[in-house]
């Protein structure tokens, strides 16, 4: 483990009660396995799957700058715009640092503008699989489109939904992890859902 202070997501406690190994990632102790990579690992790819990345880093724009900078390029970040004067970065941890000095870079001089890094605020999963959009489909009316975040409810909860051609993330506040962790879980069964960890995660990503 990391030297340092680490943070742990909302649903901890269930993957410790679940069972799940743990590794140190980005200064977050987060789950790395839930038993059996191989199924996991099978579930994200042929089935359902679902990943806790609350990991993912949050920086959040506030301010008259934010709705011109929606078309800028950040390393691996995606931009999600959420009011003319809030635009949402979801930014993979490796690229925080880089991404914080270029938001810093075009913020520099504008009045009345604010850059907050929100990560601890908000609470992330992932759906992997060819069955997420029939799990989705059962909590939320919203159909996101690849490329094109949108704000939406699933069970209820205003959540931020990011579609990629390999699956779907969501982003919402902390405090609905546990609630939301189970409803998927559930809405899932039918189709072979799994809890996965990184490690799965990650093959899923790669495609194999």
């Amino acid at each position: 483990m990391s030297s340092g202070p680490v943070k742990r997501s909302s649903v901890h406690h269930l993957h410790v009660h679940e069972r799940a190994t743990f590794a140190a990632q980005h200064g977050w102790e987060i789950a790395a396995s839930f038993g059996d990579a191989g199924a996991e690992k099978n579930a994200a790819l042929h089935a359902v799957a679902l990943a806790d990345v609350s990991w993912l880093a949050k920086l959040e724009c506030k301010g008259p700058w934010a709705a011109s900078f929606a078309t800028q390029t950040v390393a691996g970040g995606v931009a999600c715009p959420v009011t003319p004067e809030r635009l949402l970065w979801i930014v993979e941890p490796s690229s925080i640092e880089s991404a914080k000095k270029t938001l810093e870079g075009l913020r520099a001089g504008q009045p009345r503008c604010y850059l907050i890094d929100t990560s601890s605020v908000h609470a992330s999963f992932e759906l992997a699989g060819p069955h997420v959009s029939d799990v989705l489909c059962k909590l939320a009316s919203a159909k996101p489109e690849v490329g094109k975040p949108i704000f939406a409810s699933v069970g209820g909860v205003r959540s931020l939904f990011i579609r990629s051609e390999r699956g779907l993330q969501l982003h919402f506040q902390r405090e609905f992890g546990e609630y939301l962790w189970e409803s998927l879980l559930d809405a899932g069964r039918e189709f072979g859902m799994r809890a996965v960890g990184v490690e799965a995660l990650a093959a899923a990503r790669g495609g194999g």
